[in-house]
């Protein structure tokens, strides 16, 4: 009887290893596809102001795209004053 016990149990240890390997892969798919929906931040982010910073993240995935089309800083500060300009005056 003790063998079959031992059998049942070494079963039902595979089967929560397994589970808890299903769970992980599942929980790590979610996590990668739904980081990837939002675009990737300018290279040149981190140069901005904290003002400028504020009003890149209030985009939408759609404006960022295009605010990431710029390549020189310049470029990207002029696009986002135009941005928080539009934004500004929707607002009122």
């Amino acid at each position: 009887m003790s063998g079959r016990l031992k059998v049942c149990t070494m079963r039902k240890v595979a089967d929560n290893y397994t589970a808890e390997i299903i769970i992980t892969i599942v929980v790590l798919v979610m996590l990668l596809t739904s980081c990837s929906s939002e675009p990737p931040r300018h290279e040149l982010y981190y140069e901005l102001s904290v003002h400028e910073k504020e009003v890149y993240n209030s985009l939408s995935a759609k404006e960022r795209e295009n605010i990431n089309k710029n390549k020189y800083i310049y470029q990207l500060r002029n696009a986002l004053g135009d941005a928080s300009y539009e934004m500004n005056t929707n607002s009122k």
